[in-house]
């Protein structure tokens, strides 16, 4: 399973790099900081899933999120971020999202959130 990362925070990006080189079977297959770069990577490499953030310092994830799912409608989509609203997880999931994660407090379960998308 191919994976991409789309964050902002480089801490995040390292420590979610560290969580998907300890997977079996899943590589990661490129990173993004910003909005603008997380829509072309995911265009370009079609990868099988991405975990992205709600936030980037040139736009909004729900709006790349509509996008990618338009030119994608089969990607999984993770949010993982530190905006948890109801208005924004509502927004998420009915754009499209696979799953929404807490950074602060669901972090730990990115893993096992991939491991079930990978199983289908």
């Amino acid at each position: 399973m191919n994976v991409v990362i789309c964050d902002d925070s480089i801490l995040v990006r390292q420590h979610l790099r560290n969580v998907i080189q300890r997977m079996p079977d899943v590589s990661l297959v490129g990173e993004a900081s910003t909005a603008g770069q997380s829509l072309a990577m995911m265009k370009s490499l079609k990868p099988d899933v991405a975990i992205m953030d709600i936030q980037f310092p040139d736009g909004n994830g729900v709006d790349v999120l509509r996008k990618v799912k338009v030119a994608l409608p089969r990607l999984n989509v993770v949010m993982l971020t530190n905006h948890v609203n109801d208005m924004y997880k509502r927004a998420c999931l009915q754009a499209g999202a696979a799953a929404f994660l807490d950074k602060s407090r669901e972090f730990d379960r990115v893993s096992e959130t991939l491991s079930d998308l990978a199983q289908g």
